[in-house]
């Protein structure tokens, strides 16, 4: 297998060398940089980081272009993210959170992930990543070490200063903050981006059997680890294993109405069943991914007050009522009653609850609308 990588800030291109030893490394990628790999022989593109500013940046036409000419295109992390989450309806496979929130559009803009690079030292990040500073912040708020209107000023100040001027120091202090020590370390040590490029660059070394020493594992497994223990970064499967995973996520899917997005996969299917057909359908790491983020955020410690859950109740029940095909939450449950001894509704209900706290949760951490 032929493989062409496209990194720099996101993941130092020594690292990418040491898994996959037969790829070709290349800078961050500009319009035209992925049709060119493709010309000269690689028929699986990673594209981790891409122009922003200084050159026109990797199109969508241009992803589509290539997949149609026999290309596998792959993306995560950076500019690899954006695209993946837009090219997904053709065919571009996205590896990691940072696609994943892309794609569900919890996250919109590039500006996410956009950061100042210096070319001359391999163009290493000059700047902190906005996503890396959300990480970061909901990390610490979970950790103790800031408080929720501290973690809302820093995240707000992160907004407000031009990526190529976000560093933890210009955060800070925008925001009127003097850092701990741990405070500072902890901050600067989450990478989420980084984590998705190691994710993606190790996914395609077991795909190739061509992993050098940085590649997985044979056998290695995991899941949704319990709230405050670290995501890896390098598993799929989030720490668990797949005997572990597969019931939980199985009621996820069912209760939130998410399994109705996969044509034949019906209410109570088997849990090995359904984890089959998302891994058929190249969806597994994506649905984990979703059901982790809200299981993470619905355990962060909020406010008790019921009238603050109240219309992230409602529109979660909405939400999850459309998913199943009703028009309304009413409907669901007249629907769902009695269903497998009332176990469907008892789904649908978890599923709702989670989510609203989740976003609940979220919102007065970061004062994000996540």
């Amino acid at each position: 297998m032929s493989i062409a990588v496209f990194t720099g800030p996101s993941l130092e291109p020594a690292r990418v060398t040491a898994a996959l030893p037969g790829a070709r490394v290349l800078p961050p990628a500009g319009r035209g940089d992925l049709a060119a790999a493709h010309g000269e022989g690689a028929r699986t593109l990673l594209l981790i980081d891409g122009a922003f500013a200084h050159r026109r940046a990797v199109s969508p036409g241009e992803i589509v272009a290539a997949m149609r000419a026999g290309a596998r295109v792959v993306g995560a992390a950076s500019l690899g993210a954006v695209r993946a989450a837009e090219c997904h309806p053709a065919g571009m496979e996205g590896i990691g959170a940072v696609a994943a929130l892309y794609r569900h559009g919890v996250i919109r803009d590039d500006d996410e992930v956009a950061v100042a690079v210096e070319p001359e030292r391999g163009h290493r990040a000059a700047s902190v990543a906005l996503i890396n500073v959300r990480f970061a912040v909901l990390a610490a708020l979970r950790r103790g070490l800031l408080a929720r209107a501290s973690a809302a000023a820093v995240l707000g100040a992160a907004r407000a200063l031009h990526f190529s001027e976000r560093t933890w120091p210009a955060i800070f202090a925008a925001a009127g903050i003097a850092p701990g020590h741990e405070l500072l370390e902890r901050c600067r040590a989450t990478d989420v981006k980084r984590r998705d490029a190691e994710l993606a660059v190790a996914r395609l070394a077991d795909a190739s059997g061509d992993g050098g020493p940085a590649a997985r594992p044979a056998g290695s497994s995991a899941a949704p680890a319990a709230p405050g223990a670290r995501y890896g970064g390098h598993d799929p499967l989030l720490g668990a294993t797949r005997q572990a995973l597969a019931p939980g996520l199985a009621r996820w899917l069912e209760g939130s109405g998410r399994h109705r997005l996969y044509a034949g996969l019906l209410d109570g299917a088997a849990p090995e069943a359904v984890w089959a057909r998302l891994e058929r359908d190249r969806e597994l790491a994506s649905e984990l991914m979703r059901w982790y983020a809200v299981h993470t955020a619905a355990a962060l410690e909020g406010s008790d007050d019921g009238a603050a859950l109240a219309p992230f109740l409602a529109m979660a029940r909405s939400e999850i009522a459309a998913a199943h095909g009703c028009p309304g939450w009413a409907e669901l449950e007249a629907e769902l009653r009695g269903r497998q001894a009332g176990e469907a509704l008892a789904r649908a209900r978890a599923a709702a609850y989670a989510l609203a706290l989740a976003r609940r949760n979220v919102r007065s951490a970061t004062g994000s609308g996540a």
